[in-house]
């Protein structure tokens, strides 16, 4: 297990290229805030209804470190709670990612640019997967249907292999486009 570190604030380059998916499934799978025996109580991440700052702000300190030194997937959380909007402006009543609401809003405000991207990025990833999927169930209709058809029509086994061939050319050019934009090249 790879443990992440680094200081509150800079976005580490191994959640850049993750979209929002991958970034839940890594959160849901590893955050040490998940494990009821070893960490504090949901609740306990959340400033409580009239507590004091002084009381909050050793709270939220302690919270902090839990997460910057017990949590191997605290960058890909931080991640998701930037994309997410959390943390509110001038309200300091939560910890997510180690960082406070109001650090989220902060570093939210430095890195506008790149989250408005990453945002969208992650909206294009969805309609492209929705795509890609599309075309490996077309791709696997034709093989279903060129087996179930026999040789008997050799007109038809032809026009069926064009489409074979049509669909797995439309998956290649999704999977080409997905990798090269992630940066992977041709070998991935």
């Amino acid at each position: 297990m790879t443990m992440m570190t680094g200081a509150p604030g800079g976005v580490h380059e191994q959640v850049q290229g993750l979209r929002a998916p991958a970034l839940r499934a890594a959160v849901d799978a590893g955050a040490a805030c998940a494990d009821p025996h070893n960490s504090p109580s949901v609740e306990e991440w959340f400033r409580s209804d009239g507590e004091g700052v002084v009381e909050w702000t050793d709270r939220s300190a302690k919270l902090r470190d839990f997460c910057w030194q017990m949590c191997p997937v605290v960058a890909q959380c931080r991640e998701l709670a930037l994309r997410q909007g959390e943390g509110r402006p001038a309200q300091d009543d939560m910890v997510r990612g180690g960082l406070s609401g109001q650090e989220l809003v902060d570093e939210r405000t430095r890195d506008e640019d790149r989250l408005a991207e990453a945002v969208a990025e992650d909206e294009h990833a969805t309609v492209e997967w929705q795509a890609y999927q599309w075309a490996a169930l077309w791709l696997a209709e034709q093989a279903r249907s060129m087996v179930g058809s026999g040789a008997a029509n050799e007109k038809a086994r032809r026009a069926n292999n064009a489409r074979t061939r049509e669909a797995a050319e439309e998956l290649r050019s999704i999977r080409r486009v997905r990798r090269e934009r992630a940066g992977w090249g041709e070998a991935a």
